[in-house]
């Protein structure tokens, strides 16, 4: 994941979730439910797992 969006030029935040006491929440309230890692979120839309067709449509790059 972290190496797709860096080859793209996209700047991203990244949380460890291990940090956070609530993080499993944090997930559950963008994803409906599921939970897993990676956890993407953009624009309030949440994805699980890396699905670089996914984010090729979502951000608007080139070919992966």
């Amino acid at each position: 994941m972290k190496e797709f969006l860096h080859r793209h030029g996209v700047a991203f935040e990244t949380i460890d979730v291990g940090s956070l006491p609530d993080a499993y929440d944090r997930i559950r309230r963008h994803t409906g439910g599921p939970i897993g890692t990676p956890a993407v979120i953009i624009d309030d839309e949440a994805r699980i797992g890396f699905d670089p067709d996914w984010l090729t449509a979502r951000l608007g790059l080139g070919p992966s």
